[in-house]
C-alpha cells in the first residue's frame, strides 16, 4: 500500500490538529501551575499510550501513525498534553 492510499485526514485537517496540539502544549506551559511545568509524559504513560494505539483500528504499523488524526505517535504520545482524538488516552 502506498502512502497515497492510506486513509489519513486531509493535509488541512492534519495541520489544524497539529496547530491545536501545539496551542495546548504552549498554553499548559504558560498558564499551567508553577508546580506542574512538566512538558513530557512519564515513560510509563508514554508506553501505555503507544500500547493502546497499537491495538487501535486507526493505527498504521508501518509509519507508527494514527489514521484518524494523522499524527506521528512517537511524538504525540510523548507530550503530557497529547490526547487521543477518539478518547482512548
Amino acid at each position: 500500500m502506498t502512502d497515497e492510499n492510506k486513509e489519513y485526514p486531509s493535509l488541512g485537517k492534519q495541520a489544524k490538529n497539529l496547530a491545536k496540539f501545539t496551542v495546548d502544549v504552549v498554553k499548559d506551559q504558560v498558564i499551567g501551575s508553577e508546580t506542574n511545568k512538566t512538558l513530557y509524559a512519564t515513560d510509563v504513560v508514554y508506553n501505555q499510550r503507544l500500547d493502546t494505539c497499537k491495538e487501535c483500528e486507526y493505527y498504521d504499523v508501518e509509519q507508527n501513525r494514527c489514521k484518524h488524526c494523522g499524527c506521528w505517535l512517537k511524538y504525540k504520545a510523548r507530550f503530557k498534553e497529547g490526547h487521543c482524538p477518539i478518547g482512548k488516552w
